[in-house]
């Protein structure tokens, strides 16, 4: 957040809350300290992989814009940017906002990494 990549679509949410590692966002996800986690660059997949298996194991889904989970397999190429974990309906009401906003959740648009976490009350 301060590098201002959040500004174009921070407003679509109740609060940002910026947190420390990805493995962090998504437990705080899973366990229900937020409502959603929106990542805009690529993740290693070891910092993820747990994570998303909380997600998961809570009712709840990590995955890209057309609904598919990252696939963890050798060689490592990673988790794309563009995933977001939260409930199914959350995470689909996301994607379909920006998909009426081509870009704003683009990796090749974006200048910096960062990923924040939502605090239970935000909305999208």
């Amino acid at each position: 957040t301060r590098r201002g990549d959040w500004a174009p679509f921070a407003h679509w949410f109740g609060r940002v809350r910026p947190m420390g590692s990805i493995a962090w966002k998504l437990a705080a996800v899973a366990c229900g300290v937020g409502d959603l986690n929106v990542s805009v660059r690529p993740k290693r997949s070891w910092d993820v992989c747990a994570g998303d298996l909380l997600v998961r194991e809570a009712g709840g889904v990590y995955c890209d814009a057309r609904l598919r989970a990252p696939r963890y397999a050798p060689p490592d190429r990673g988790v794309p940017a563009g995933m977001a974990a939260g409930s199914l309906t959350l995470v689909e009401a996301l994607f379909a906002r920006a998909a009426a906003d081509p870009g704003v959740l683009d990796p090749a648009s974006r200048a910096a990494p960062v990923v924040a976490g939502a605090e239970p009350g935000g909305g999208v």
